[in-house]
């Protein structure tokens, strides 16, 4: 996949679990997917979180002790969000009763 380089500074340092905090969410018109790590932030069309999802995936199951899938599912929903697959209402019902306590590496 082709990164912008804030895209490429977001994923590597998620990647690398160097992050401080990370905060997912979409566009007030729902056009893109927002990664925002602290330091920075970036843009991902649907398609584009979908493939960090599958990335963050990867990565978390080979090199992580500690298991994300809540991250990487969050993502997806949020790109179907961004795809009009699934309502803003749907995704935050789904999460709102969940408690999610993710690590990053």
């Amino acid at each position: 996949m082709y990164e912008s380089d804030l895209q490429d500074r977001v994923s590597s340092s998620i990647i690398d679990g160097k992050v401080s905090s990370l905060n997912l969410s979409i566009t007030d018109n729902e056009f893109a997917v927002i990664v925002d790590i602290g330091e920075t932030d970036a843009a991902y069309t649907a398609d584009e979180a979908r493939e960090l999802a599958t990335s963050l995936k990867s990565i978390s199951d080979q090199r992580w002790d500690v298991e994300n899938d809540d991250i990487v599912e969050y993502l997806r929903d949020l790109a179907d969000v961004v795809d009009n697959e699934k309502s803003v209402d749907e995704v935050e019902e789904k999460w709102e009763s969940r408690e999610v306590d993710i690590l990053l590496c």
